[in-house]
Formats: C-alpha cells, sequence, structure tokens
C-alpha cells in the first residue's frame, strides 16, 4: 500500500496547481514526506492526521513556501518536531492533538497568530491513556 501513496504522490507533484494534500489514514511515510520538497510549490495545506509520520517526517515540510495549515493530530510527532514546525514561514494554523507535543512555546514565538488546536499532553500522560478513559480530547488553543 505504500507503494501506492509514494506513487500517487509522484504523479500529483507533477500538477502544478495542487494546493491541497489530504492523506488522512493513509500508509504516508517519512520517506514519502520528502517528495514534497522537489514539486508542490503552491501546497497550502496538509492533512496527515492518523498516520504513521514522525519527526523525521515533519522536516520535509519545513521548506514548503506557501504551507500554511498542518494537520497532524494522531500522529507520532513528539516535541522534536517543535522547531521544524516553527521554521514553516506562512504557517496559521496547526492541528497537534493526541500527540507527543508538551510544549509549542517556540512555535508561539516564531508564529504568535498563529491557531494551534490540540491539547498537549504531559510527559506523564499519553494520548493512548487519554483515549482509554472514553472521553473525547477537548480542543484547544494553547
Amino acid at each position: 500500500m505504500n507503494a501506492g501513496v509514494n506513487t500517487a504522490l509522484k504523479i500529483a507533484r507533477d500538477f502544478e496547481h495542487v494546493n491541497e494534500l489530504i492523506l488522512y489514514q493513509s500508509a504516508v511515510t517519512d520517506d514519502d514526506l520528502a517528495i514534497l520538497k522537489t514539486g508542490f510549490p503552491k501546497l497550502e495545506r496538509i492533512k496527515l492526521n492518523e498516520t504513521a509520520i514522525t519527526d523525521a517526517g515533519i522536516v520535509h515540510l519545513r521548506d514548503l513556501p506557501e504551507l500554511r495549515l498542518i494537520n497532524a493530530q494522531r500522529t507520532a510527532i513528539t516535541n522534536a518536531a517543535v522547531p521544524d514546525l516553527a521554521a514553516i514561514s506562512k504557517l496559521k494554523e496547526l492541528n497537534i492533538a493526541e500527540t507527543q507535543i508538551t510544549s509549542v512555546n517556540l512555535i508561539r514565538n516564531t508564529h504568535p497568530r498563529c491557531y494551534i488546536n490540540g491539547q498537549l499532553v504531559t510527559r506523564s500522560q499519553s494520548s493512548d491513556a487519554h483515549r482509554a478513559s472514553g472521553q473525547r480530547s477537548p480542543l484547544t488553543n494553547r
């Protein structure tokens, strides 16, 4: 299935006006995101929620000149991705609910008008524990 995502991204990069990629619940990998650096100059929105993306994948997003929205809810990203997220020059909206990010101070300082959607976890709290409680995660702007 991963070969399908990789092939689809390679085909999509030939369309110069692609401004949104919805990869929600797909088999996209960190390595697949490297393709974005070579042909998506107008990409404004990427939805990676509920994928296997990690900090290593986020680094491939930092040089996309028009990227404004990232949905990375329920991915394996951690605080190690925060500098790369902060380096995205036009970031306006970020969904990091149910990730292992515990601080967005650097992002806030770099992009004070960026709307950050998601409940930050603490070191002692995990998204699995929160889901096990049966409660929906409230979306906050922290």
